[in-house]
């Protein structure tokens, strides 16, 4: 065996070469010089620290996924009420128009109820305006409910009340 070299782990005779950085003067280490490797006492705070546990790593993971699962459920739900907010600010643009048309023709409407559709927002809105009779001989009262659908079943999505006057 003559010739061969044996190293421990850890061994404090043990050395390392170190590549030269561009710039450096003086005596800085360059290739081919050998600097030693630090004791085996400044490794002595790391010793016995491999990481986290696999305990510890699923357990971070849960905690993570219950807050990522949390901000995913937040931001549909942000999304939704955006869409729904942008449809019954249309609905209720949609009514007002139907009730200022009405207050714009300068005759008095008869009781009955009334049907009609209107485009807005690049939507098709379907209306049913229902004018009833007040306490006061003059004055009529107009319930306008807009819907999304022609058929006029589902729930509308929204309901303006106001007063017609006799010209």
């Amino acid at each position: 065996m003559s010739g061969t070299r044996i190293f421990l782990k850890n061994n404090p005779l043990k050395k390392k070469k170190v590549p030269a950085f561009a710039g450096m003067t003086g005596d800085a280490p360059r290739v081919g010089m050998e600097i030693p490797f630090p004791p085996v006492a400044a490794w002595a705070p790391f010793r016995g620290r491999r990481g986290f546990s696999l305990i510890e790593v699923l357990v971070a993971l849960v905690v993570l996924s219950l807050v990522l699962g949390g901000v995913v459920k937040a931001t549909g739900a942000q999304a939704r009420n955006a869409a729904d907010l942008e449809d019954r600010t249309m609905a209720h643009w949609v009514a007002m128009n139907c009730i200022v048309e009405r207050r714009l023709l300068n005759f008095f409407p008869n009781p009955g109820t009334q049907f009609g559709e209107e485009q807005l927002g690049w939507r098709q809105w379907y209306w049913r305006a229902t004018i009833s009779d007040t306490p006061e001989p003059d004055i009529r009262r107009i319930e306008v409910a807009v819907f999304q659908d022609s058929a006029r079943s589902q729930t509308p999505v929204a309901v303006l009340n106001g007063y017609l006057g006799k010209p």
